[in-house]
């Protein structure tokens, strides 16, 4: 059994976990390596449009992803408003909910088993292309791999962070090149969740943008300060001196 690990080694893990994924991209190799993490969030992307849809009372035809790293969800019925704004937040959402179950030691089975039923469903209900089924089918050879193997310890709390954080960052970087597209700083190849959103409401693009962003910068910022209490919360109990060892 791994030694337990306490609430400061957890927070250096993830302060350590947080810089390799900002120094990734930077390093040589680093955007071969993180191609399969932006491929994640494009699949958390548009598995926000996918559930937003089914809970607003329509369906989903299928989820496509493509090699530069974008995505599209065809969806019919339901509510159009939330499922359009759903794929923006439910990226960050998908890091930021991983990034705090991620610190209780007990639950790390669960996270994993989670993450399967996740993916699970995204490969066999709603992915259609190659691409697609690749990703959610290597991602599940993976996690299969992690559920059966002995990581466990700093080492899996570190991989659960680094994931999450990852997560988080790319769909902030995300929301900041949404909000270029939308002020006309940069071209989009295709029409955004906000631009469509502004075909239907008549509000600028720019206002979605912006509002999406703040909601998934408040929610990092929740789940990075809740992510710092659970640490302590999940510490091992001290003994009590009361109770004379055996």
């Amino acid at each position: 059994m791994a030694r337990p690990v306490s609430p400061d080694e957890r927070r250096t893990l993830a302060i350590v976990a947080l810089a390799c994924a900002v120094l990734l991209p930077h390093v040589p190799y680093g955007t071969v390596l993180e191609y399969p993490l932006r491929l994640i969030v494009t699949s958390a992307h548009e598995m926000g449009h996918a559930l937003a849809a089914i809970v607003t009372g329509g369906h989903v035809r299928e989820i496509a992803i493509y090699p530069d790293g974008s995505g599209v969800t065809w969806s019919a019925g339901g509510n159009r408003l939330l499922t359009a704004s759903a794929g923006y937040v439910g990226s960050t959402l998908f890091g930021c909910v991983l990034l705090v179950l991620a610190q209780r030691a007990r639950w790390h089975g669960l996270v994993v088993g989670g993450l399967m039923l996740y993916f699970a469903a995204f490969t066999f209900l709603f992915a259609r292309n190659p691409l697609a089924i690749g990703l959610g089918l290597g991602v599940l050879i993976a996690l299969w791999a992690l559920s059966r193997s002995r990581l466990s310890g700093a080492p899996l709390y570190f991989l659960l962070d680094f994931i999450a954080l990852s997560s988080c960052l790319y769909s902030l970087n995300d929301f900041l090149d949404l909000i270029r597209f939308s002020t006309g700083y940069a071209l989009a190849t295709g029409k955004s969740d906000a631009e469509a959103l502004a075909e239907l409401t008549r509000i600028p693009a720019i206002v979605w943008a912006l509002g999406w962003g703040v909601i998934s910068v408040a929610a990092a910022g929740l789940a990075a300060t809740t992510a710092w209490d659970v640490a302590d919360d999940d510490a091992p109990s001290p003994p009590d001196p009361t109770i004379p060892d055996a």
